[in-house]
């Protein structure tokens, strides 16, 4: 596309040099472009791009797209210079792939915890009905081809509608994504034109970008008034309540659901085992009785705004009930680990205090059993967070692990003094191995038939991340190492 057809769809503030120069992409990485690559420089928390505009010269780039003034100008190079580049590479990404989100029908859900299980739920429902869906999220993107890995929950505005386009090309006909609180301030999902919103929850998370919670709120928020057809708030979650009154007071449309409070989707008659739950699906278009191969309370929470989303879009119940049957659960979400000793093994990737006080809770409530649960906190959480998460450990385990996470802009040691501060003030009881591998072969080594050992924080990542680096590590392959072994 000519430079000066993109341009016409921002503002900008100055311009130098040739707009009739044609451009394939636009990357913010000047390692990636070429001479059909312009390269966009944005202001980031670690670095800034206008630091590489000269690197992205060197590697072919002819058109640059930058916020802040520039001292030298190189001749027969293109400059574009606009207020907010961050917002301008969604909205020229955009348009360079043909707006290829308002040719899919999108599905939008954010929250702090079970956006990627709701995702999941959510794909398997459509696809088990013969509606072409793909997926994204933490996990990566998800089609029929298989899984591809992104590096981020809602990848970057250019990646995001790059994929947009792929899959338009590709026959699919719906996305359901998982939109952080990142993306949004961010502006990576300013251009992507949403038909429904998933609001699952809000707990304490992410304040190293949003400060407090009232703007960690306000992010989350900004999804609901990018919705062309349909909202679907939790209301049993406080901060859901809040946002459907908000959304309703400003004449958006909202459906709801939950479990305690009257919701227009609710789950009644709920029964759980350690690997399966059993409820009843009540609707306005009637009810049913649902079977789904996972457990835990909060599932049953991700599961209804799914299944919400796919009355809205007018399967019948009982086509919901077949699909969600069939749902297996994504990698390292309450996923139970099949051995042949009988012992009770689970990966959740639960790391935030709400998220590990849900799971912990679920396992005092309904399993009669001795509760072992292994767990880290990663550096970049507060210390309020580290302490918090050590406080449920201790109040609804019998034994807790404490071992490594990612140790971002803080070590194991110090992270594992104010997990332990948080355990003792419910006197719980608790063993601290560093060494992660090690905690994993103890835990198993404890493990019984009359326990339920949790691993909590992983879930499917395969890596520690230390001082900026990455050593290979996956959960589940250290554990059945050490099943191998007992």
């Amino acid at each position: 596309m000519l430079v000066g057809e993109l341009i016409s769809h921002i503002k900008t503030e100055k311009i130098k040099g040739d707009i009739t120069t044609n451009i394939e992409y636009i990357s913010l990485n000047s390692k990636e472009v070429d001479e059909n690559t312009a390269f966009i420089a944005i202001k980031g928390f670690v670095t800034d791009g206008h630091k590489f505009i000269e690197d992205a010269i060197k590697n072919g780039s002819k058109v640059i797209f930058h916020q802040s003034e520039l001292k030298d100008y190189i001749q027969n190079i293109t400059y574009i210079k606009t207020n907010n580049t961050r917002a301008a590479l969604s909205e020229l990404s955009s348009v360079l792939f043909g707006e290829p989100s308002k040719k899919l029908n999108m599905v939008g859900i954010t929250g702090t915890n079970g956006k990627t299980t709701a995702t999941y739920m959510l794909e398997e429902i459509l696809n088990y009905n013969n509606r072409k869906t793909a997926s994204i999220g933490s996990i990566g993107l998800k089609t029929s081809e298989g899984n591809k890995s992104l590096g981020k929950t809602t990848p970057e505005s250019n990646l995001l509608q790059k994929i947009f386009k792929d899959l338009v090309d590709n026959g699919v006909e719906n996305c359901v994504m998982e939109v952080s609180s990142h993306s949004l301030e961010l502006d990576r999902v300013k251009c992507t034109d949403f038909d429904y919103g998933i609001f699952t929850n809000l707990t304490l998370e992410h304040l190293e970008l949003h400060n407090n919670m009232e703007d960690y709120y306000k992010a989350k928020k900004k999804l609901f008034y990018m919705t062309s057809k349909e909202n679907i708030i939790n209301i049993d979650d406080s901060y859901g309540k809040r946002l459907a009154k908000e959304l309703r007071d400003d004449n958006r449309s909202v459906k709801t659901y939950g479990i305690n409070l009257k919701a227009d989707y609710m789950a009644e008659n709920i029964e759980m085992s350690v690997g399966e739950s059993k409820f009843t699906f009540t609707t306005p278009k009637g009810y049913i009785d649902i079977v789904m191969p996972i457990s835990a309370i909060f599932n049953v929470y991700n599961a209804l705004s799914a299944m919400a989303v796919a009355c809205e879009m007018g399967i019948g119940l009982e086509d919901i009930a077949k699909g969600i049957k069939e749902f297996k659960g994504p990698e390292g979400r309450y996923e139970v680990v099949k051995n042949n000793k009988g012992l009770n093994l689970v990966i959740d990737f639960a790391h935030t205090p709400d998220a590990v006080e849900k799971i912990l809770q679920f396992a005092k409530n309904n399993f009669n059993k001795e509760i072992i649960v292994l767990f880290g906190v990663q550096g970049a959480r507060t210390i309020e967070a580290r302490e918090k998460i050590g406080e449920v450990a201790g109040k609804y385990a019998d034994i807790s692990i404490v071992t490594k996470d990612d140790e971002i802009f803080d070590n194991v040691d110090n992270i594992s003094k104010s997990i332990i501060k948080g355990i003792n003030k419910n006197q719980g009881k608790y063993i601290y191995i560093p060494d992660r591998r090690e905690a994993v072969k103890e835990a198993i080594k404890i493990a019984n038939k009359d326990n339920i050992v949790l691993f909590l924080g992983k879930g499917n990542e395969r890596f520690l991340k230390k001082d900026g680096k990455e050593e290979y590590y996956y959960e589940i392959e250290e554990i059945n190492k050490a099943l191998a072994n007992k």
